[in-house]
């Protein structure tokens, strides 16, 4: 929340909104679930730091007003683990009523942990910290510091909100959408090359046999068909940006249809669908659209991300146009602002997809093909 790029000035200054960012417990210190070695005491640790945004809401529902916000008029907006939190949010009874419309950014998340999971991650952080089940009520006097070296456990033993029957009681969107989202208006979306903001620079020279070696566990006999399909489709693009556009369409473009699509079954809210797909031309335009790069945008903090979009004409234009969307969103639960393609809700039927661009573009169902190949693919760990 203190981050530069994470600043709410402008985007409160002119947009008329009051914008409140939060800070929680993070990986082991928010989601180490403690319940199955330390008894009923401790049931709810794998979701403090759900609770924490909970307290955080709580507060902006008894205090907002203060400062010129509106407590029955709240939106959660959140990119990547905090879109994801949102989603767990969207299913857990003590959030019901603490806020009003959701935009999710490259976050979508259907399944979160069960605590056999979380059971099993705990088990292999009590060894990573030379404990055992006998002495885990240790690690409640260990200091900061010795969870530091492995990342709060994050990339070892996992992380993030749990299932556990209490605090959230059910998976966010698997099979359906939670009934207590119901009513809440949902904007949601990605951008078309997530993976290439933390790619190997290996991966940017890649062969079609490179291609196919690196794709075929995830997609087993499924490897020709979509290969195909997406070769097809982007006839002058290389291996690598067949690599890029592939593997952010199944960790995040799939889960993001599906969650839409699960959303809008309820009937009771609308549903926006975007997709960024502006090209950075920092490091040679290579990155193409990566993990994150609507931020900017969004919060209109141009000058905080020069590293990542760079200088060019259109770039406060976008992020002018793009804030006020958010904005707007949050204000009326529906982004159409004067002089813009007009965005129309997301159904199953006609998938209306705002094309975030240079010059922004409403597609129905974009990349078809490939969305429908992708179906066949068993789901992968955002589901």
């Amino acid at each position: 929340g203190t981050e530069p790029g994470n600043d709410g000035s402008h985007l409160a200054r002119e947009n008329d909104v009051v914008v409140v960012t939060v800070n929680h417990r993070l990986n082991a210190f928010g989601y180490l679930y403690l319940g199955d070695v330390l008894g009923p005491a401790y049931a709810d640790s794998g979701n403090l730091a759900q609770l924490d945004i909970v307290a955080a809401l709580e507060w902006v529902r008894d205090n907002i007003d203060q400062f010129g916000g509106d407590p029955g008029n709240v939106t959660l907006f959140g990119h990547s683990s905090g879109g994801s939190k949102i989603c767990a949010l969207m299913a857990m009874p003590a959030a019901k009523g603490l806020f009003h419309k959701v935009i999710i950014e490259s976050g979508a998340t259907l399944k979160i942990r069960d605590l056999e999971k979380a059971a099993g991650a705990t088990a292999k952080a009590l060894g990573i910290l030379g404990l055992t089940r006998d002495t885990a009520e240790k690690v409640l006097t260990l200091p900061t510091d010795a969870f530091l070296p492995f990342g709060g456990l994050a990339g070892n033993v996992g992380s993030g909100p749990v299932v556990d029957g209490r605090s959230i009681p059910r998976q966010p969107f698997e099979p359906d959408a939670p009934p207590q989202a119901a009513g809440i208006p949902l904007m949601i979306g990605s951008a078309e090359t997530e993976m290439t903001g933390s790619a190997l620079p290996a991966d940017f020279s890649m062969t079609m046999e490179d291609l196919r070696t690196r794709m075929a566990p995830q997609l087993g006999d499924k490897l020709d068909a979509v290969l195909a399909t997406y070769t097809a489709g982007r006839p002058t693009a290389t291996p690598s940006e067949i690599y890029f556009f592939l593997t952010a369409d199944l960790r995040t473009t799939k889960p993001t249809l599906l969650l839409a699509e699960r959303q809008t079954v309820q009937n009771q809210a609308p549903v926006f669908l975007y997709r960024m797909a502006w090209r950075t031309p920092v490091d040679g335009g290579r990155l193409m659209s990566p993990h994150g790069i609507e931020l900017p945008f969004v919060w209109n903090n141009l000058d905080a991300s020069r590293g990542l979009i760079g200088y060019g004409d259109e770039l406060q234009p976008m992020a002018t146009r793009m804030s006020r969307m958010w904005a707007t969103f949050a204000r009326t639960g529906d982004p159409n602002i004067a002089d813009h393609v007009h965005w129309d809700r997301f159904t199953p039927e006609t998938r209306a997809t705002m094309v975030f661009d240079v010059d922004d573009r409403l597609i129905d169902d974009p990349y078809k093909s490939e969305r429908e190949v992708l179906l066949s693919v068993p789901p992968g760990p955002f589901g």
